[in-house]
């Protein structure tokens, strides 16, 4: 009988780091919603070494969002 093989060991994941932006349920920031999604926001966190951004926000600022994220995906190419 042979011994069970040991699955390789796994690779540990690169350490990831949250800038978490929170605007709140009942008031809509469009300004601070296009801030944080803006090219030099977002570059400052890359050197930073951030990993992921999380935008927490209401329903209002929901299309505020959309429309900005647009924005960003299209200058990105």
């Amino acid at each position: 009988m042979t011994p069970p093989s040991t699955p390789p060991p796994c690779l540990p994941s690169p350490p990831q780091k949250l800038c978490f932006v929170t605007i709140g349920a009942t008031a809509a920031f469009d300004s601070l919603i296009a801030s944080v999604l803006s090219r030099d926001f977002l570059a400052a966190l890359r050197a930073h070494q951030y990993t992921d951004v999380l935008i927490q926000y209401g329903i209002d600022g929901e299309a505020a969002y959309e429309a900005r994220l647009r924005e960003v995906e299209e200058a990105a190419g």
